[in-house]
């Protein structure tokens, strides 16, 4: 079966038995691998089996969950008969019952629980029977006994084991009588390895206890390293709390916490938190981290947010930081003003910004105002914008164009019009169109004609569209002379072949899509 490339639902249920069980991985690196196998294919290939294994333990009780819901879902098969409908395949189940040892949670041992030092020595005795021998007889231990048990293991080794040896009779040692007191190196060395053993409640225990207060020679430094811990390990809850007692006792944090809990938040998507907790990174000064993209998403949620008093005040604190704003963050705001139709706060936040965004938002916001405000407006905002910076292109033009023909304005028209030739900017087919159409619903035929004569002139790249606004306009008007000419033209442009003897007018019609008895009849009722 390990020659094959590809297995079917049962066999990979063998597989995982007898290959995959005894090598499971890490829960990230498990649930990861798993879930990208289940979602691309079809029957997981022998290389992706491997890929899945790894050499460590699963963490905790909800990634042996996680893993079964992925595992027991069913696997899609062409064969109905492979898979029976209604039933997963039960590898979850099998996957679970075989590796319950590895999450299942021990009972938590208590240091009231034995009497003496020699109870506590026989169990954990074998973990360094040289550090512990002159301690056998030992009937009260002294501050600095347990010190020098502490610096024995550390040169030793920091397993799990050893950490639940040590913490035990840390807490152990402090019951023992009512005048001992630990010696601050003890309290450093001891919280230092819960931290690097991860066991992070326990370390958050020592270090808000009333014995330990003052103790520790930089507790905002163990504190982030617990922050920092819980956020990595996805804990929001603890991390959270954790870190408004600090903020609240006016401990200093470390950068790499703030980092570590912006991550978690932002992953988490729990917006609100992460501004406070970038507001409050920023006013720290000690503890700013960022390389520009935790200040994007919270300067680009509070924009969407109609917030951007939020968010300009956020800029001004990091730029007063040394922390220079990206280009997509400044554009951020400019767009969260304009959203609101703040338009000339819109404009004094470039000013003290010295920025302009680039063409495609400009434009967009150009025909933004076009809408809500008229063309006229939308003119006064872009030579602003020019002013600043922005280069007016054909874009721009013809989006003013374009509202100013809806709007009936023709003479505005025609000047955003000449303003384009004088600025050497080559406009686009449906400008003209838009001109093309407004002159004609007007009766001005003439000046159709002369922006006709223009495009052609400047050897705009036409289409079907101006040629049937040409057309329509001057069958309503009755001229058939201008007719001829246009279709002249759009023989030039290959939309027709013009036959000698056919009627050019049947063409035309015919082009429109309509038929010669349809003319007929309008002008009866006419």
């Amino acid at each position: 079966m390990l020659k094959k490339l590809f297995f079917l639902p049962s066999e990979f249920s063998k597989l995982l038995h007898f290959s995959i069980i005894p090598l499971l991985g890490s829960s990230s690196l498990i649930l990861n691998r798993c879930r990208s196998v289940y979602s691309t294919h079809a029957y997981p290939s022998l290389n992706l089996l491997r890929s899945i294994t790894s050499n460590t333990l699963f963490a905790s009780e909800e990634t042996a969950y996680r893993l079964r819901f992925l595992l027991n879902r069913r696997l899609y098969c062409s064969n109905p008969a492979e898979v029976r409908p209604k039933r997963g395949l039960g590898i979850g189940s099998s996957v679970i019952s075989r590796c319950s040892h590895l999450w299942e949670k021990k009972p938590e041992i208590f240091p009231e629980n034995y009497s003496s030092l020699q109870e506590i020595l026989k169990q954990y005795g074998d973990l360094g029977p040289e550090v512990i021998r002159r301690f056998w007889r030992v009937s009260v231990l002294q501050p600095g006994d347990f010190l020098e048990i502490l610096i024995g293991f550390s040169q030793r080794n920091d397993s799990k084991l050893v950490v639940e040896f040590l913490w035990l009779m840390f807490r152990w040692a402090s019951k023992q009588a009512r005048d001992f007191h630990h010696l601050p190196r003890s309290y450093e060395m001891m919280i230092s390895l819960l931290i690097k053993s991860h066991v992070l409640s326990d370390a958050e225990c020592l270090l808000l206890s009333s014995q330990s207060r003052g103790v520790f020679f930089s507790p905002g430094r163990i504190c982030s390293e617990i922050i920092q811990g819980y956020a990595e390990s996805s804990l929001l809850e603890n991390a959270v709390a954790l870190y408004d007692k600090a903020r609240h006792q006016g401990l200093q944090l470390s950068s790499s916490c703030y980092g570590a809990l912006l991550n978690l938040t932002i992953e988490m998507d729990k917006s609100d938190l992460a501004v406070r907790v970038y507001i409050e990174m920023v006013e720290s000064e000690f503890g700013l981290c960022d390389d520009g993209r935790f200040l994007k998403y919270v300067v680009g949620f509070l924009s969407k947010n109609e917030r951007t008093l939020e968010a300009v005040n956020i800029l001004r604190l990091v730029r007063n930081s040394g922390l220079k704003a990206s280009p997509e963050t400044l554009d951020a705001v400019f767009q969260g003003y304009c959203c609101k139709k703040d338009y000339v706060d819109a404009l004094n936040f470039l000013k003290e910004w010295l920025h302009i965004p680039p063409s495609f938002i400009c434009n967009k916001i150009v025909s933004s105002i076009c809408k809500s405000l008229g063309s006229e407006y939308a003119w006064f905002f872009g030579r602003e914008l020019e002013s600043l910076g922005f280069q007016l292109d054909d874009i721009t033009f013809g989006i003013l164009i374009v509202q100013s023909c809806k709007e009936r304005k023709l003479r505005d028209g025609l000047v955003y019009l000449s303003e384009s030739f004088s600025r050497g900017i080559k406009l686009k087919f449906y400008a003209y169109n838009s001109l093309l159409g407004g002159f004609l619903k007007e009766g001005l035929h003439k000046c159709a004609k002369d922006i006709f004569e223009e495009i052609l002139e400047k050897g705009i790249l036409l289409d079907l569209s101006t040629f049937k606004t040409l057309l329509a306009g001057y069958f309503k008007y009755r001229k058939f002379d201008e007719i001829d000419r246009v279709l002249i033209e759009m023989a030039n442009y290959g939309f027709i072949s013009l036959t000698p003897g056919v009627d050019p007018v049947s063409v035309a019609l015919r082009f429109l899509d309509l038929g010669c008895l349809q003319v007929k009849i309008k002008r009866i009722m006419i």
